[in-house]
């Protein structure tokens, strides 16, 4: 594994080198440019970084356990399925990104509303894949979960939540993809802090400032998406 991510990053470093030569490196500056730039300021990333990780964190944990609840709810009630379904369904396709500024207006410029967009875009996908994890449940494990007579915890901890898990990781880690997106969008819009803001910032002036609030913001969504690869490898290698 760690072979494979020394790879992953050489392969990574050798295309940015190609594509700074081909494009100039005062459009896309070279790798050992941004280290240089850390080097000589260590700490000027530090908060714009705390902050992005913050709210796509804080979004991300917002829309799982909602979505997860939401998600187990209505695929267990049939009556809660027909009676939410069409919503769900009908606010799933809406591009959430175009209502940024709606929630800024709603909930002021600060870390709020940031943190409800990112939660709006992951939680439809999680109600939806959880749902219907649930409706693909055998009718004969149900019947043998009653006949084992659990309580209402066991039912849920020890049946619900460990059939459900590889596609509630599966569906959380796409939602890191769209979510560090529209975190972007986000916080491009009367933020003061923040990799978003960093990058919109420097996007005139300092082509080396913007690259690295690009390739940190990058760092963390693929931190984030190898954590759930690592927790899928660990909790739900029966599912491979």
């Amino acid at each position: 594994m760690l072979k494979r991510e020394i790879r992953s990053f050489i392969i990574v470093i050798m295309v940015w080198y190609t594509f700074s030569i081909l494009a100039g490196n005062n459009i896309v500056p070279y790798p050992h440019e941004l280290l240089k730039r850390l080097i000589e300021y260590p700490n000027v990333m530090l908060p714009h970084i705390g902050a992005s990780l913050y709210r796509l964190l804080m979004g991300i944990f917002l829309a799982v356990t909602l979505g997860t609840y939401i998600g187990i709810k209505l695929g267990l009630s049939q009556k809660l399925d027909h009676l939410f379904s069409p919503l769900v369904n009908a606010f799933h396709p809406i591009p959430k990104s175009a209502l940024t500024p709606v929630f800024i207006m709603l909930f002021g410029i600060g870390d709020l509303s940031r943190v409800l967009i990112v939660s709006t875009i992951a939680i439809f996908p999680i109600i939806v894949n959880v749902q219907q994890a649930i409706k693909n449940i055998d009718d004969n494990y149900f019947y043998a979960v009653e006949n084992m007579k659990l309580t209402t915890k066991q039912f849920y901890f020890d049946f619900i939540i460990p059939t459900i898990l590889p596609t509630l990781l599966s569906t959380t880690k796409i939602t890191i993809a769209t979510g560090t997106a529209v975190l972007y969008i986000s916080e491009n819009i009367g933020a003061s802090k923040g990799l978003g803001y960093y990058i919109g910032a420097n996007s005139a002036t300092d082509n080396i400032n913007m690259f690295l609030g690009i390739f940190f913001l990058s760092v963390i969504g693929y931190v984030l998406i190898r954590t759930l690869e690592v927790l899928y490898d660990k909790y739900c290698f029966w599912a491979k």
